[in-house]
């Protein structure tokens, strides 16, 4: 088996498997569950150590039902490899202190399948990246097992490119009810805690109204920042392909409101996309 070990654990999360079980559950049971009508189609979550952003990422998975998924797609930045196109991980498993979780290979292909010149099943280009590995812990914590992933990586976050991946996800994904949407993000880095909410407001805002091609637009305008924005984008788009018309932001800090140290932040968003209508 094609089997990606972790490479962050005892860093950005504990390596024992007691440790690591007993900080998520301590974030989720500090988080509180959104009201909000309809299915949950996609999350927002940022991707620090989980000391900084793992009370945030909390109110995103406190608001899964586990009985209503067993794929999640996960759509993350990537901050060292270089790719054209969106790098799939295709096959194979990928371990935590916690287990390994396997691939949906057949969900991969299909997703592949719709644009294959842009899409590629490439995971040389995730040995090294952290945004999607720091979700699986969580994941593994709140659904049932034998639950899969698909982790697709961007490095292009132009809209035209959020916009062909997210049409290939829907594509794949259509007409089913077990599929969750998972898109990676950090938000502002490195300003004071005055600059970074001011700069963080802007893609609340677009998040809350649920408009991906203003925040495509202040990303690219570099009005506000994101390491993640194309995923963000690419999901808020997919979800709405796959009938989604509303969200909620769960929660917004900074690493200032962790700290205490509010000189130079990062800024956390969680949030959710509904399908609220037919």
């Amino acid at each position: 088996m094609n089997l990606r070990k972790s490479i962050i654990a005892g860093s950005w999360y504990p390596g024992e498997a007691d440790k690591l079980s007993a900080q998520i559950n301590k974030y989720l049971d500090a988080a509180k569950k959104a009201e909000s009508e309809g299915r949950l189609t996609g999350i927002i979550v940022p991707h620090a150590g989980y000391m900084y952003s793992g009370p945030t990422a909390a109110y995103a998975y406190k608001n899964i039902n586990p009985e209503n998924v067993s794929t999640v797609i996960m759509v993350g930045p990537s901050h060292s490899a270089y790719f054209e196109g969106a790098a799939v991980y295709g096959f194979g498993a990928w371990e935590t202190p916690l287990g390994k979780t396997e691939i949906d290979s057949k969900m991969a292909e299909e997703i592949i399948s719709h644009d294959p010149k842009y899409i590629q099943d490439n995971p040389g280009a995730h040995v090294k990246e952290h945004s999607l590995e720091i979700q699986l812990p969580f994941l593994q914590t709140v659904l049932k097992p034998g639950f899969r992933i698909v982790p697709i990586m961007l490095y292009d976050q132009s809209l035209a490119s959020c916009d062909r991946l997210a049409q290939a996800i829907a594509g794949a994904a259509k007409g089913r009810d077990d599929v969750l949407l998972l898109a990676s993000s950090d938000l502002s880095h490195y300003h004071s805690q005055a600059e970074a909410k001011k700069l963080d407001k802007l893609v609340e805002d677009a998040v809350e109204k649920y408009d991906p091609e203003k925040l495509a637009g202040d990303l690219a305008f570099e009005k506000c920042e994101a390491c993640g924005g194309g995923p963000v984008v690419t999901v808020m788009l997919a979800c709405r392909y796959l009938g989604a018309d509303r969200s909620v932001v769960y929660d917004y800090r900074t690493s200032g409101d962790v700290t205490g140290d509010k000189g130079q932040v990062v800024g956390y968003l969680a949030a959710g996309l509904y399908k609220t209508k037919g």
